[in-house]
């Protein structure tokens, strides 16, 4: 028997999947998503609603399910799906990481994400796991943003996407997209978090580059500097004897040896540890560094100017990469498929 009770509930249901067709798909929008049931929730205050938000990782769309307080008891859950009509607590119910990389505390990394990092980078990298815990640790900074890009911070981002890898025509881009096996609509979410993320670096950069730079000044003085790298000691024999950065050099000029010889003006952080911190003129060497074995020295250093763009630009990089240590050494990392 239908009561005046159940009838209204029958009305309430038709009027929340109404409510649940008009939602605002995109993460950026769930805030306006919640106002939309307050103000249902306002006319129909039996119900209780409660909406239950899915941000699927690496997807800017939004799912939702709307909990509803049922008059004869217990709660009636309605499932709003944009996409095949999957509920999204059935579609990720076969595991719990079935389509997981990895977990940086909270924010995981799905498998197709990964891969298209992985691609995007472009080369190969020693760090690149550390590279892939560092994009959720940034991507955890951004994730909840509910602040919409601008339509120039998307389309420079994507410019420099497409430049860093010689596609300079849309013909050029939709090929890469097809031989890596992307659509554009995937492109476009990719470039929206890369958008999100350089704005984060940017604001980070203002923030702590000069602190940073204050901190560290001899890290940022430009070095000129030269350095051989050896498997072993063996190799170097005949050099040692070298007392200048010239003279190792000129030393070079008459060594047959199988050597990787480094000249170069750098930043000081950026040179092999034993050569940081030498001024001009002096050699180190040979030591062990990074499983070989180094000789090499200073020829000119020049004190960082804290006035410098690029200084402090570097600077900038510095200060975020020792905070991306930071939060590495407290996260709570799990690798899914590693």
């Amino acid at each position: 028997m239908t009561t005046p009770s159940t009838a209204g509930f029958g009305a309430d249901l038709a009027s929340a999947v109404a409510l649940l067709r008009r939602l605002p798909r995109h993460r950026d929008q769930v805030s306006e998503a919640r106002r939309m049931v307050a103000a249902w929730s306002a006319a129909h205050p039996s119900r209780r609603p409660e909406l239950v938000v899915d941000l699927p990782p690496g997807d800017l769309r939004a799912g939702y399910d709307l909990v509803l307080a049922d008059p004869e008891g217990g709660s009636v859950a309605l499932t709003g799906q944009a996409e095949d009509g999957v509920p999204w607590s059935i579609e990720y119910s076969t595991h719990f990481a079935a389509n997981r990389l990895l977990s940086v505390n909270e924010r995981s990394l799905s498998v197709p994400s990964a891969l298209f990092t992985i691609r995007a980078l472009n080369r190969r990298d020693p760090t690149l796991h550390r590279q892939l815990v560092d994009f959720c640790l940034l991507w955890d900074q951004v994730f909840d943003e509910d602040v919409a890009m601008a339509a120039e911070e998307l389309a420079e981002a994507a410019d420099l996407f497409r430049r860093g890898r010689g596609l300079h025509s849309r013909a050029a881009t939709l090929e890469w997209l097809a031989d890596v096996g992307l659509t554009e609509q995937a492109f476009a979410i990719h470039i929206e978090f890369v958008a999100r993320i350089e704005r984060f670096r940017r604001g980070f950069f203002d923030k702590h580059a000069a602190d940073h730079l204050r901190a560290h000044p001899a890290d940022f003085d430009r070095v000129d500097a030269v350095w051989v790298r050896a498997v072993d000691a063996k190799a170097l024999d005949d050099l040692p004897t070298a007392r200048t950065p010239a003279d190792l050099l000129t030393r070079l000029g008459q060594h047959s040896g199988d050597l990787q010889l480094t000249v170069g003006r750098h930043w000081a952080l950026d040179l092999p540890a034993p050569l940081r911190s030498l001024v001009a003129g002096e050699l180190a060497g040979p030591v062990p560094e990074e499983g070989q074995v180094i000789l090499g020295g200073v020829r000119r250093r020049e004190a960082a100017d804290a006035t410098d763009p690029a200084v402090l630009a570097r600077a900038g990089e510095a200060a975020l990469a020792e905070w991306l240590a930071g939060q590495r050494a407290k996260a709570t990392i799990r690798w899914h498929w590693l």
